[in-house]
């Protein structure tokens, strides 16, 4: 499984919104986001659906990972999609532990770790 995903009922700003307080209060920093749907209205007058993508990381789970092996770096800081989908909205996250394997010496554990508390977090909303 490469990635998690999970559906829920409310609309995707205020999912961004909740998630973005959810994360906050979990010591998670939200490093910066893309406004998908306004960067092509802006330039390419294209309506497209609501969709962002979030840079989040946790900086303690950033130093285990970074001092176990700096390869890491190429797959922090975690990414979160959030996006319309059939009426509802769609929560996605790369999975590091996942990604990594076979690219980075150990560490998968502890990108588990913090994952779990990622989907823990999504999974409250």
């Amino acid at each position: 499984m490469f990635k998690f995903e999970r559906i829920v009922e409310d609309g995707v700003e205020k999912t961004f919104a909740k998630l973005s307080t959810a994360l906050r209060n979990h010591k998670f920093v939200l490093l910066s986001y893309v406004d998908v749907q306004e960067i092509f209205k802006k330039n390419f007058e294209d309506p497209y659906k609501p969709f962002f993508i979030m840079e989040v990381c946790n900086p303690m789970a950033a130093r285990e990972l970074l001092y176990k092996d700096e390869d890491f770096g190429n797959f922090i800081p975690c990414k979160i999609v959030i996006s319309e989908f059939n009426g509802k909205t769609k929560i996605r996250m790369p999975l590091v532990s996942d990604l990594s394997k076979g690219k980075v010496q150990g560490g998968q554990e502890i990108a588990s770790k913090y994952e779990k508390e990622l989907m823990d977090i999504i999974n409250s909303l």
